[in-house]
């Protein structure tokens, strides 16, 4: 109990970090921002020969992860989808019926495709016994 007795607001006007963070001082999201930059050499993964490219780190890891993708990484596939025509967003009908997919019953689901916009309703659970 000695530790929420400790608990107390700050006074008004002063922090709990009163010297803050220091001027000049970048964040990882910065530092990445710089590196991904720098200029690199890049194998072109769609090449049959290993055709060298020039290009930027940033460019050279989203070549490795479309040569993983090449070579049949669902991952690194999924990642490249999810990046270029965004998340497929899962819709759920009637998600009170969930609780029934063990029991036999089925429970119907809609799922939006953000390519086509089609929309398109499914069953699952309901497996035979």
């Amino acid at each position: 109990m000695g530790q929420i007795d400790n608990l107390k607001n700050f006074e008004k006007g002063k922090s709990g970090n009163p010297n803050g963070r220091p001027k000049g001082s970048k964040n990882r999201s910065t530092s990445l921002k710089k590196m991904l930059a720098l200029k690199a050499q890049i194998i072109n993964p769609a090449s049959e020969n290993g055709e060298i490219m020039k290009g930027t780190l940033e460019d050279k890891v989203a070549a490795a992860i479309v040569q993983k993708a090449l070579s049949g990484n669902l991952m690194a596939f999924r990642e490249i989808m999810d990046c270029v025509y965004g998340k497929i967003p899962l819709i759920v009908k009637d998600p009170g019926e969930t609780e029934d997919l063990n029991k036999g019953k089925s429970t119907p689901f809609t799922i939006m495709n953000p390519v086509t916009n089609n929309i398109e309703t499914f069953d699952i659970g309901g497996a035979d016994e």
